[in-house]
């Protein structure tokens, strides 16, 4: 299956932290909403509230990463505490979808975010509390000759095929999306 945005409606969820997000969000696909996270603020609660006024098909979160954790805000979504934003994320999908495009798909930009058993097990408990498909990175996510790349290697389904709301001319984004050292 092939997901495009004239088919599905599409959210982008930017945390701020990331350097030179400017240039990121110049890139988003035109039809895709971009919602800014504040590194002062929560950023589960935060996609939480956006997604109460609408019913969108894709939900992507760029922000750093590691293994099994996403930095969003001022806090962590990681292991430790998705049972504690259960209520949260299984209100993200709220109401039913159109019947002949039922997939829904939450993709993680975050570097290393579905590497080794820490990122499989993040990701099979995302998709368990949402709902949705989960397509994420499992190693640096970011500009190519920085080491990185776009491609969100690791999904929770075979029969998915993402495409990015990235532009082709922001991949060669200058940063990676990897928490600084």
């Amino acid at each position: 299956m092939t997901i495009n945005y004239q088919e599905f409606t599409a959210i982008v969820f930017i945390d701020s932290k990331v350097d030179n997000y400017q240039s990121l969000i110049a890139g988003i696909a035109p039809e895709a909403k971009i919602v800014l996270i504040n590194p002062a603020n929560d950023g589960v609660e935060k996609i939480t509230e956006t997604l109460k006024t609408d019913n969108y098909q894709e939900v992507h979160l760029i922000s750093h990463g590691s293994p099994g954790c996403l930095n969003l805000g001022n806090n962590q979504l990681n292991l430790d505490n998705l049972d504690n934003y259960a209520s949260e994320l299984q209100t993200w999908f709220h109401t039913s979808s159109c019947i002949a495009h039922p997939v829904k798909l939450v993709l993680l930009y975050g570097c290393n975010v579905a590497a080794g058993d820490a990122g499989a097990e993040f990701i099979a408990k995302l998709k368990q509390l949402t709902g949705a498909e989960i397509a994420a990175t499992s190693n640096l996510t970011g500009n190519k000759t920085l080491g990185g790349d776009w491609e969100l290697e690791v999904t929770t389904s075979r029969d998915i095929e993402v495409n990015l709301a990235i532009e082709e001319s922001t991949i060669e984004y200058s940063i990676n999306i990897s928490e600084s050292l």
